[in-house]
């Protein structure tokens, strides 16, 4: 799900014979801050082993510092939007629909560069039946509040795609390292998908006509092996503001509902930021991967 996001140097590293064996991008230009440090951005990065990975880092790093960029993350492709964190642990299970895996080894590749995390990501899976609003709290607030949930509707994409692009560029504002991106550059993302969801399992949730969150999410057939009983939960978003509070609870178990009626048996939870979200999953949620952000300052 990459929007086209060119970088503003690239390097490739290539042997004796001219055969490629590593490389990385840089962004620079209106990159996002970190504790008010001006931050280079570091992606596409690729290695055949640890002493090239090694060189190519201090590389890179360098180039950062001669921009007087003292303050480096990565592997983050342009931004947030894009691919971005190292897999550090989870590696025996094969990878599942939107998910990127890196090489296990690539984590000594950047700690050994000076590197270490700076924020930390999880996925899980859970069977269908677990409902998170067991209660039905959060959909009886929902319905009572004036909101109704309802399925993407593939026959108006365009008016469907507008309206999620309002909600995620509001829903997330203060997510770590966020760089905004335009309407264009949304539908690119999700425009090459829309065709092939099964729109069952994409919700929308609005008010008065007007839309106030969404739950992107697929079946894990569809684009990768295995795990065809499963669904994966991409995207999760809501407006912000203590009104549309318990409206992600809602989607997350209306998705829930779905799925097991139409035959799945598991619904992966993908790429979250394992912080007080990851208080959600209880013991009947197992751990299936968990991911990096890297991050270095110069002395």
């Amino acid at each position: 799900m990459n929007y086209k996001n060119t970088p503003d140097f690239e390097m490739i590293a290539t042997d004796q014979n001219g055969f490629e064996v590593g490389g990385f991008s840089l962004w620079y230009s209106d990159t996002p801050t970190l504790e008010g440090r001006r931050v280079g951005i570091l992606g596409d990065y690729r290695a055949r082993d640890a002493a090239t990975g090694v060189e190519l880092l201090h590389s890179a790093c360098a180039r950062f510092e001669e921009l007087g960029i003292k303050t480096v993350v990565g592997p983050m492709n342009g931004s947030t939007w894009n691919q971005y964190r190292l897999t550090t642990d989870g590696f025996d299970s094969p990878p599942f629909a939107l998910e990127s895996l890196t090489p296990k080894e690539y984590v000594r590749h950047f700690e050994a560069a000076g590197f270490s995390p700076i924020a930390s990501y999880a996925s899980a899976i859970v069977d269908t039946r677990r409902d998170f609003d067991r209660s039905g709290e959060a959909r009886k607030r929902t319905k009572e509040r004036g909101f109704q949930i309802r399925s993407f509707r593939k026959d108006r994409s365009g008016e469907e795609l507008a309206g999620m692009y309002r909600i995620a560029i509001d829903s997330f504002k203060d997510n770590f390292l966020y760089s905004p991106i335009n309407e264009d550059q949304f539908n690119s993302m999700y425009e090459p998908l829309v065709q092939s969801i099964d729109e069952r399992l994409v919700f929308i949730a609005e008010k008065d006509g007007e839309m106030a969150g969404f739950l992107f999410a697929l079946p894990n057939k569809l684009l990768a092996r295995g795990r065809d009983d499963t669904v994966v939960i991409k995207t999760l978003a809501r407006l912000t503001g203590d009104s549309y509070r318990g409206l992600g609870l809602a989607l997350v178990s209306a998705c829930h509902e779905k799925a097991g009626e139409l035959g799945y048996k598991k619904i992966i939870h993908a790429l979250y930021k394992d912080d007080n979200r990851s208080g959600t999953f209880s013991a009947d949620a197992s751990l299936l991967r968990r991911y990096a952000l890297f991050g270095r300052n110069a002395a």
